[in-house]
C-alpha cells in the first residue's frame, strides 16, 4: 500500500544538520561561458550560518561569483531504509581579497573558491517501506 504522506518536509536545522555532516553535492552554474547551464559536482564546507565555501574546476563557478548569480546545491543520498535530498538556493559572490586562501585547505575539490550566501533550503526525507517499497533486511 502507497502512503500518500511517503515525503517528510524537513526543516531548516534539519537541512543544515544534513550539510553539516556532508561536503559535496551538485550545483547548477549558468553558462558564461557560452555553454548553457550546466550541472557539476562541488565541494563545500559551511562557514557561518547562511553561507557556504564552494569549489570546482569549472571556470563557471568563479564567473558566476563575479557575476553574482544564483544557483542551487543539490545533496542528496540513500541508505537500507531511507532517502533524502537537500536543495539550497542563494546568490554566488567571489571572496573578499582578504579571505582569498583562508579556507582553501578547508573545501574539498580544486579550483577557486567562492562563496554561496543562501537565502532559501529545503529538503525531504522518504522511508523506502512507505513509498511501497519492500525494506530488505540482510539475511540473519
Amino acid at each position: 500500500m502507497r502512503s500518500t504522506h511517503a515525503c517528510h518536509q524537513l526543516d531548516d536545522a534539519q537541512c543544515w544538520a544534513v550539510l553539516l555532516e556532508h561536503d559535496h553535492g551538485l550545483t547548477t552554474l549558468p553558462g558564461t561561458t557560452g555553454t548553457g547551464t550546466a550541472v557539476v559536482p562541488v565541494g563545500y564546507v559551511p562557514l557561518a550560518p547562511g553561507v557556504l565555501a564552494v569549489r570546482c574546476p569549472d571556470p563557471d563557478l568563479a564567473d558566476g561569483a563575479r557575476l553574482g548569480a544564483r544557483v542551487t546545491l543539490e545533496l542528496s543520498g540513500a541508505g537500507r531504509s531511507s532517502s533524502w535530498t537537500v536543495l539550497v538556493s542563494g546568490v554566488l559572490r567571489e571572496l573578499q581579497p582578504e579571505e582569498t586562501g583562508r579556507w582553501s585547505d578547508d573545501v574539498p575539490s580544486r579550483g577557486p573558491v567562492v562563496t554561496l550566501h543562501v537565502d532559501a533550503v529545503g529538503g525531504c526525507e522518504a522511508l523506502l517501506a512507505q513509498r511501497g517499497h519492500e525494506v530488505l533486511r540482510p539475511a540473519s
